[in-house]
């Protein structure tokens, strides 16, 4: 395997991506890399005002939200991780998850495969983040037990 620096998994607590995150836990232990595990919030609060001083606290309180919520899942996964941090920002998540990428300098990207996209049949962000990382990714589906 190539010498793998950071991970970084994109999370939205749906059932698909705690099952990318397993799994990238799993290969972030078997390579010894660093894991960074993301989540973006789209709209916090339900509130868009932009830049408004209200949108900034909620977005506030949100984010720190995100984070402890973020934080409890990873230590619930089954495999112990030496290394791992957590983030939380605003934006697309398409967008976001590259760009995060890109300035954590993760050499793979997982995300959930919901299976909903027209072209392919991942959903539309791993698609868009398919398209647009600058690393390799792996869209990580569950597959359906017997």
């Amino acid at each position: 395997m190539w010498d793998l620096k950071g991970i970084l998994v994109g999370v939205d607590f749906s059932e698909p991506s705690k099952g990318a995150l397993r799994y990238a836990c799993e290969l972030a232990k078997q390579t010894r890399s660093r894991l960074d595990v993301l989540y973006v919030l789209k709209n916090p609060s339900g509130v868009f005002v932009p830049s408004s001083p209200m949108m900034f606290k909620l977005g506030e309180a949100d984010l720190e939200k995100a984070k402890e919520k973020l934080n409890e899942l990873v230590r619930s996964m089954p495999t112990e991780l030496p290394e791992f941090s957590v983030h939380v920002a605003l934006g697309r998540p398409d967008e976001t998850i590259v760009s995060q990428a890109k300035e954590l300098g993760a050499g793979l990207i997982v995300l959930g495969a919901r299976g909903r996209g027209f072209l392919l049949p991942l959903g539309s962000v791993a698609e868009r983040v398919i398209r647009s990382a600058q690393c390799p990714v792996i869209a990580h589906k569950e597959l359906p037990s017997e």
